[in-house]
């Protein structure tokens, strides 16, 4: 009897020991995807400009080439990491607006699980007030 409950209590033991190991080496990998920039709207004046926005990632990335307007450039448009938190400083460049009017763009970045907006809004000829200037 002695040997058996020792053979059982063994068993169990490795049961347990062979659980743990499963879990702890799943949950080491598992890290909660990160994609965050400094900000998420640019507001551009009627003469444009560059403006730097610091994004933040620990997985690949890439901005969607579709929705950056033609009167946009930025840079970099993507980024790689191994799950280990990375920031890129990116550079977004905007035209000088003749367009007549303000204009808005969505940009649109995304990782597998993940998706962003960053807003590049500009002001037109005809006026537009920067909402964090305007008094009440």
């Amino acid at each position: 009897m002695k040997k058996w409950l020792t053979s059982v209590c063994a068993a169990f033991a490795g049961i347990a020991l062979a659980a743990g190991v499963l879990c702890t080496a799943s949950c080491e990998r598992y890290i909660l995807p990160r994609l965050d920039s400094d900000t998420d709207t640019i507001w551009a004046p009627l003469s444009g400009g560059v403006f730097d926005v610091v994004f933040t990632s620990n997985v690949k990335w890439m901005i969607d080439v579709g929705s950056i307007a033609d009167w946009i450039t930025i840079a970099p448009r993507g980024g790689e990491s191994d799950y280990e938190e990375m920031t890129y400083l990116l550079k977004v460049d905007v035209a000088a607006n003749s367009a007549g009017e303000a204009r808005k763009c969505n940009i649109t970045y995304t990782s597998l699980t993940l998706a962003r907006t960053l807003v590049v809004e500009q002001e037109g000829p005809e006026g537009f007030l920067d909402p964090r200037t305007e008094e009440q």
